[in-house]
């Protein structure tokens, strides 16, 4: 019964969707897989809607296939950090998701802890590591107060690519290098342990944000990394998360004063 109510629900929008998926960052097959994904649901509800790989002929390929909206499927680096964003507004197209500036601000996290930290939101000690600086290990944490273990990650990306959980100083240098590989800024910051908790929000024109559920992840080895995000059967999600009512209003309460800045 609940799949014929959703196959009648009325459409959004008759014109054609262009889903914007794969690009060229280090997350390329994970997007490829999710605009597959929402291709697949939006021709099975109805609506026009056409796959396309984003490359350098996106602006050709856009015009011949007649694209007035874009669905970004769009993982990483050229997909989360504004740049399409920017395009796409170039060419007039409408797209989904968060605009150019919050996309660059929030893609960045060295950008989106400083905006954080200046309005009081915690955020986890640390400090940035740029490439090419020798810095030992003991040096560091001590001039930052960190002790181990600590996260270190590169400053943009996504999927929890080139990120690593250094616990010792034999793992120092690897982690570096690891970060270093996708980006100039290598974040160093103090090791959290606890539960992991997600809480999405949808900006509403006429309305005040919707605020979602509170989401606990529990990944398997307390690390949610690139496995456990995208290998089925890996991570469980609890919704809504299992914890005290005040520990999840608080948590609702900084994810949205996080969205409004």
């Amino acid at each position: 019964m609940s799949k014929l109510r959703l196959n009648t629900r009325p459409l959004l929008t008759r014109a054609r969707i262009g889903v914007l998926m794969g690009g060229q960052s280090a997350e390329r097959d994970v997007s490829l897989r999710t605009g597959a994904a929402v291709h697949r649901s939006l021709v099975r509800r109805g609506y026009d809607a056409v796959a396309i790989d984003v490359g350098p002929t996106l602006s050709q390929d856009l015009r011949k296939q007649k694209i007035a909206l874009a669905f970004l499927a769009l993982h990483g680096p050229g997909g989360e950090d504004g740049a399409i964003q920017g395009f796409l507004e170039t060419l007039g197209i409408p797209y989904t998701g968060s605009g150019i500036q919050a996309s660059a601000v929030g893609m960045h996290k060295v950008t989106t802890k400083t905006l954080l930290a200046s309005v009081g939101i915690p955020v986890p000690a640390g400090t940035v590591v740029k490439r090419g600086r020798k810095v030992a290990s003991a040096v560091l944490l001590r001039a930052e107060k960190l002790r181990w273990p600590v996260v270190v990650k590169p400053a943009s990306q996504g999927s929890t690519i080139g990120v690593s959980i250094v616990r010792k100083p034999e793992q120092w240098r690897a982690a570096l290098a690891l970060a270093h590989r996708y980006d100039t800024d290598a974040m160093v910051e103090a090791y959290i342990p606890g539960h992991e908790v997600t809480v999405s929000i949808i900006g509403r024109p006429k309305a005040s944000p919707l605020v979602l559920p509170a989401v606990e992840i529990v990944a398997p080895g307390g690390f949610y990394d690139f496995a456990a995000k995208y290998e089925k059967g890996k991570t469980q999600y609890l919704c809504p998360a299992p914890l005290p009512a005040a520990v999840t209003k608080e948590i609702r309460a900084l994810a949205l004063r996080t969205y409004e800045v």
